[in-house]
């Protein structure tokens, strides 16, 4: 048997971090971060492989770079590192999914335990390139014909995932530590009672139950401002977390309406189509932004420090935390607006594509119970974070039984 090749994964592969090298001291070379940066707080960053990736400029060596405000490096601790233009071209590359080296987004690369949205930094999953929504549809020519049935077995998935959920508190796209500090917002508990209540549906209670499944729909949309609103605008805009719990709800009615077969609920789930959609892009341009600026800038726990009572956790646990609101965010989006465009093509026969997402495929990642069991996955295998239409790449690299259940799901209507 040949010798293991040392993967991306492996010290010999990887130089120390920007951090270590910069203060001259020892790094452990460890992913998603070293230790060093982990007992300091310190956003642990490596340097690329790419011998063609742009080298940091400092501020002082740039010829036409205006000077800095003295009070950005307290507002902005990082600023003083990466130097004010390039934090804003960051965050203008972001729109145009490119890195901060001013490459195009990496392509997945799976001749290697790692693919090329390597884990080299402790918020690999936050990168400014794993937020552009891809536009560029698989050639349907190339996939196989997708029959009714195979759409009904993705909705009756789907149902069991939701039935799950309630009875354990998890399931393939509700992750059961999300909410854990601060408990269900509450239009999840009024989704939460009306999955509840909706299982115990039949012939004689089923005009009642249906209508405060319809009452509950209509508080959450009620509830947000419209544009007509005068006062709109002197309303506080939504947090991130607040943006994912009411498209996680609005996600839940939509699917008991368009798939009970009520004349009457389905229609008004109908015209709720474009409302999910929005609210799905809205969700995932505050996720951008939030994880543009901490990525950027370094706000150390910025992405879900909405998601706690306690701003000052250990600095170890942030990764797992900032994953799981990122990662939360991509499966509510895939599966929501999957799960009407699977409505539409079985009402029309056809439905326009929303694009595809980058998301965690590797089997265990979801199910981790503590941030220290999901950092010994990451740092033992590759995470397996893939875009979607590529995902049917993964099966010719890894065993379906590495591969979450999300993912396959995901496979089976592509």
């Amino acid at each position: 048997m040949d010798p293991p090749q040392p993967t991306l994964f492996s010290p010999q592969r990887r130089k120390a971090c920007i951090p270590c090298t910069r203060a001259k001291r020892r790094c452990d070379k460890c992913l998603p971060a070293c230790q060093r940066c982990v007992e300091k707080d310190a956003c642990c960053r490596y340097p690329s492989n790419r011998p063609y990736a742009r080298r940091e400029v400092p501020l002082s060596n740039t010829a036409e770079s205006p000077k800095s405000d003295p009070r950005d490096s307290l507002l902005h601790p990082r600023i003083g590192q990466a130097g004010v233009p390039e934090a804003l071209e960051i965050a203008h590359n972001s729109r145009a999914g490119r890195d901060d080296s001013g490459d195009e987004p990496p392509t997945l690369d799976l001749n290697s335990p790692v693919n090329d949205i390597e884990a080299t930094t402790s918020s690999w999953f936050l990168r400014t390139e794993t937020w552009v929504i891809d536009h560029s549809y698989p050639d349907p020519h190339d996939s196989p014909s997708i029959r009714l049935s195979d759409l009904k077995h993705f909705i009756q998935t789907v149902r069991r995932w939701l039935l799950h959920w309630i009875r354990e508190n998890h399931c393939p796209f509700m992750h059961g530590q999300l909410y854990t500090d601060l408990g269900l917002p509450l239009c999840l508990l009024d989704a939460y009672a009306a999955v509840i209540v909706y299982q115990s549906k039949n012939e004689k209670n089923e005009e009642v139950i249906m209508s405060i499944i319809e009452e509950k729909a209509n508080k959450l949309l009620n509830q947000q401002p419209s544009l007509a609103d005068s006062n709109v605008e002197a309303m506080p805009p939504l947090r991130t977390a607040e943006h994912l719990a009411r498209v996680q709800a609005l996600f839940i009615y939509q699917f008991i309406r368009l798939f009970d077969g009520d004349i009457r609920q389905r229609a008004q789930a109908e015209m709720h189509i474009p409302t999910l959609i929005e609210w799905n892009s809205k969700l995932w341009e505050s996720a951008n932004l939030d994880a543009c600026l901490q990525t950027s800038f370094g706000f150390g726990g910025l992405f879900s420090q909405n998601l706690s009572n306690d701003r000052h956790y250990e600095p170890s646990g942030r990764p797992w935390r900032d994953w799981l609101l990122a990662e939360s965010i991509r499966r509510i989006w895939l599966i929501s607006n999957y799960v009407q465009c699977v409505y539409l093509a079985m009402r029309d026969g056809q439905a326009a594509c929303i694009g595809g997402i980058t998301f965690t495929a590797r089997r265990g990642l979801w199910e981790a119970p503590s941030a220290a069991t999901w950092t010994q996955l990451v740092r033992s295998k590759d995470p397996l974070f893939v875009p979607c239409f590529q995902t049917d790449r993964i099966i010719r690299s890894v065993s379906a039984l590495e591969i979450d259940i999300f993912c396959l799901s995901i496979i089976s209507i592509m």
